[in-house]
């Protein structure tokens, strides 16, 4: 599992962005392109180890992809 560390200020920025440009309008294309992102703050003092927030933040993306499905 991939990670990376983002100011949080920047997950909407980058959702938007993203959004927009995967399905630009007007489009000729009969589909949409679509993501889920799962992120969330470490809290060093949770005791969490690595692969257990790793496992924390992909549950929250699969959540989102619930959330998100047209």
């Amino acid at each position: 599992m991939p990670g990376v560390i983002l100011k949080t200020g920047f997950i909407p920025h980058l959702q938007g962005h993203c959004g927009h440009a995967l399905n630009p309008k007007p489009s000729n294309f009969p589909f949409r392109i679509s993501f889920s992102m799962g992120y969330d703050v470490y809290d060093y003092n949770s005791g969490m180890s690595k692969d257990q927030f790793l496992n924390h933040i992909d549950a929250l993306m699969y959540q989102n992809k619930k959330i998100n499905l047209p």
